[in-house]
């Protein structure tokens, strides 16, 4: 497959993943406004993308292409170019994150609605947090933060790869950095509420999260 073949199918499968990301962001920022605000949006977001249909589909196939397309580019061509500019730089490294990452971020929060009929809410967020702080603190900041990147970063790379034009303004400078930045601290915000640093939040530990999790360990 060519290198412009290769790019193309990661626009299009980014595109499509795009609308579940931006989705799954929101309800974390949204965490910055309580538990109930939390979980409210993300039953009803559930509703819709876990659909089997929605998710196999619109989830699942294009996050495959999507990270397949990416291993036989980085095969390719390695961990280094040269001659890239900032944006591109940040797009890759936020990439590579990513790809090392995110089917262990889905088994996480996915496995045990599957497997065990136990679903993941602001309570199961909190527990990671306060059992293993020193990995889930860094470890959800980067996720965010790379998540909220690629993909707005990634949306103007697939409009200029099919054609559409986006105002330059929006592509450019403030335009740009203004709303990624203020999204970011509104991500970093819903973090600080899902690990009670912002607001009171019940025990973690003593919560029926813990107690089901404690009942599953040996």
């Amino acid at each position: 497959m060519t290198e412009r073949r290769l790019l193309k199918t990661q626009a299009l499968s980014g595109t499509v993943f795009l609308f579940f990301t931006l989705i799954h962001l929101t309800n974390t920022g949204i965490a910055a406004l309580g538990i109930d605000a939390y979980d409210g949006f993300m039953v009803n977001a559930r509703a819709v993308y876990q659909n089997p249909l929605i998710e196999i589909t619109a989830l699942l196939i294009p996050l495959t292409v999507h990270w397949v397309a990416a291993v036989i580019r980085l095969r390719r061509d390695g961990f280094k170019r040269k001659n890239t500019t900032l944006r591109a730089r940040l797009h890759r490294y936020t990439g590579y994150f990513l790809l090392f990452f995110i089917w262990g971020h889905v088994a996480a929060t996915r496995g045990p609605s599957l497997l065990m009929n136990i679903e993941s809410g602001f309570t199961a967020i909190s527990f990671t947090f306060a059992s293993l702080p020193y990995f889930f603190y860094p470890y959800y900041a980067m996720l965010g933060l790379s998540g909220l990147y690629h993909t707005v970063n990634g949306a103007m790379l697939a409009a200029s790869i099919f054609g559409v034009r986006v105002p330059q303004g929006l592509r450019y400078g403030p335009g740009f950095w203004v709303p990624v930045g203020a999204a970011s601290a509104l991500l970093l915000l819903g973090l600080a509420g899902l690990s009670g640093n912002l607001y009171a939040i019940p025990d973690p530990l003593e919560s029926e999260f813990a107690a089901l999790v404690a009942d599953l360990m040996p």
